[in-house]
């Protein structure tokens, strides 16, 4: 028998195949493309999800024979019969805070948990980047990063682009 798991909020993909009686996985839909046993058979609800959402929800793929373990969930696998199981191993819970229900007691801890989030991110033994969509979240992911390194350690480049919204580069001011 085989066990799987896939990391409790999905930051890792992991996809399967049953394909042809047999078990593979992967990191990358692009290895199991090259099992003989996977067809490329388009599945059309994965693309009606992607058109009308924007992506693909697990366990589904853009391949009918290929399908994605869904985060906080395990996979066992019988070699002997060939079946598998799925099970949720995690389900985040809420849990509101007594002490943040007001703006003027939340907004100071909502952005000490943001600037918490972005520096554990920053530790690298690279020089790190950020692109500017023109998006809320990469405007506030890099003015939370400028001021957890400081301004004199940021430099800015710019290159045009069609797809740019002109917000980007009044962000990056």
């Amino acid at each position: 028998s085989l066990f799987l798991a896939r990391d409790r909020f999905g930051e890792k993909p992991l996809y399967y195949s049953t394909a042809g009686g047999n078990f593979a996985f992967s990191s990358e839909i692009e290895s199991l493309l090259e099992w003989p046993g996977v067809a490329r058979q388009l599945d059309y609800e994965a693309l009606y999800y992607l058109l009308h959402l924007g992506y693909i929800p697990a366990p589904l793929t853009l391949f009918e024979s290929i399908r994605q373990l869904p985060a906080g969930h395990t996979l066992q696998w019988a070699a002997a019969d060939g079946r598998f199981s799925l099970r949720s191993y995690y389900q985040p819970v809420y849990v509101p805070d007594p002490g943040l229900n007001d703006d003027a007691s939340a907004h100071p801890a909502l952005w000490q948990s943001l600037l918490e989030a972005v520096r554990s991110q920053m530790v690298a033994d690279v020089p790190l980047g950020a692109f500017l969509s023109g998006g809320i979240d990469s405007s506030l992911v890099v003015a939370i990063a400028v001021e957890a390194i400081g301004k004199e350690n940021v430099i800015g480049v710019s290159q045009p682009s069609r797809y740019s919204s002109g917000h980007s580069r009044d962000d990056a001011r």
